[in-house]
């Protein structure tokens, strides 16, 4: 996931500074501003400039801890007057600009999950060993989800294979499937 991450995890400046280079990148190419042109389409040379606002930070709880905003001073909770004086609640803070708390909510139990029974990992021969991997992970880490074994769905590294196998193995009993592949050497679900 880090490799994906270093693309989808950007600063706004970066996001802007994206969003420009795909813009000037339209423009210069014959082929797109002829294709946008028969629809009446086209790219202004600048992003828009808006005002916004700052709304406060969220709240958020998972298992027996509290999550909160450095922007908030204190939150009433449902078992207790406020969170800092909440003796189930363990308090930590996140950055709300960034709007990330995936390393504050890491390794936490759920509050509430339904139990995964019928479920399927799919995967081609050549990284079998991934998704194997995988569950071994999944049944280490505690993350308050009753998991089964799932259905190991095995599929050529076609599209159309992937879909055939799909149609054949997912039914209305079937609560998720999860898809494993290469992402710079690391693996998604």
């Amino acid at each position: 996931m880090k490799g994906l991450s270093t693309h989808t995890r950007l600063t706004p400046e970066q996001w802007e500074n994206r969003l420009n280079r795909f813009i000037k990148n339209m423009s210069r190419n014959a082929s797109v501003q002829t294709t946008l042109s028969t629809w009446g389409l086209s790219f202004e040379n600048k992003l828009l400039n808006l005002t916004g606002r700052v709304l406060p930070a969220e709240r958020i709880l998972q298992g027996a801890r509290a999550v909160r905003g450095t922007t908030e001073n204190t939150t009433a909770h449902d078992t207790c007057r406020t969170l800092a004086e909440c003796s189930v609640c363990a308090q930590y803070e996140y950055n709300p600009c960034d709007a990330d708390w995936s390393k504050e909510m890491r390794g936490l139990p759920l509050m509430t999950s339904m139990p995964l029974e019928t479920w399927l990992l799919s995967h081609t021969r050549c990284n079998a060993d991934v998704a194997h991997s995988l569950l071994q992970t999944l049944n280490k880490v505690p993350v308050g989800i009753h998991l089964q074994r799932p259905g190991m769905m095995e599929y050529d590294d076609r599209q159309e294979a992937l879909l055939r196998a799909l149609q054949q193995r997912v039914g209305q009993q079937v609560q998720m499937v999860g898809l494993t592949h290469w992402v710079e050497s690391s693996v998604t679900m």
